[in-house]
């Protein structure tokens, strides 16, 4: 995103957030996330969490707008971000990436989690070129650019697996439905492509078996929707 946003001639920073609360990591309810433990609530959860971060000239002033997809459905601001991610105050607020430095370059005597002390929850802006938390600052981009270039292989992957995520988000939302039917689920998985319906019950094999659990009389039929 950050390289389209800059092929449009503007200028975007970053914005990161981290949780090492224990049992409390950053958390997204959402009906395209991973399979799920038993009738666990569809979510994602994450360590750390990064967005582009663009400068928008209001009436009331320049305003930071996070730009996130994966989380929202429009700009938002930094604290409309980090609440939908279950952080609604910041251990220490917003910092720069200077003083979230300083912060991990302090003393500390408890546990850490990738070099992040425990029981912290952290947001910080940085420039676009840095790519992980624990990353320092970047002169230029020549390093992201190289490190996006070495993971392409890898995030090809994950947007073709993006589609599978659909077809089971399609899923989900039928299951929602009062009245809904082993027909209406079989019909939502049909309704994608045979080459990427063929993954569906290897990447969520739990909510294959929930549905069949459900409507155990329809399980040729559950089990035969993602074929060709």
């Amino acid at each position: 995103m950050a390289q389209v946003i800059t092929r449009a001639g503007i200028t975007s920073e970053r914005v990161f957030a981290t949780s090492t609360v224990a049992g409390s990591p950053l958390t997204v309810a959402s009906p395209y996330s991973t399979d799920q433990p038993g009738s666990s609530p569809a979510v994602t959860t994450w360590f750390y969490h990064v967005a582009p971060l663009v400068q928008v000239r209001t009436a009331a002033g320049v305003v930071p707008n996070v730009i996130d997809p994966s989380t929202q459905s429009g700009p938002v601001t930094i604290d409309a971000w980090l609440a939908k991610m279950g952080v609604t105050a910041p251990t220490f607020g917003v910092m720069t990436h200077e003083q979230l430095l300083a912060h991990l370059a302090a003393p500390s005597f408890g546990p850490r989690y990738l070099g992040f002390p425990a029981n912290e929850q952290l947001a910080w802006t940085t420039s676009r070129n840095v790519m992980f938390p624990s990353s320092p600052p970047e002169a230029d981009s020549d390093r992201a650019e190289a490190t996006v270039a070495a993971r392409t292989p890898e995030t090809t992957s994950f947007a073709q697996m993006a589609a599978v995520h659909e077809i089971a988000a399609a899923v989900r939302q039928e299951l929602t439905r009062p009245g809904c039917t082993a027909a209406d689920v079989v019909a939502a998985i049909r309704r994608a492509p045979p080459t990427v319906r063929a993954w569906l019950w290897i990447g969520f094999p739990t909510l294959r078996s929930e549905i069949v659990a459900r409507f155990p009389a329809d399980q040729v039929a559950i089990d035969a929707a993602p074929g060709p």
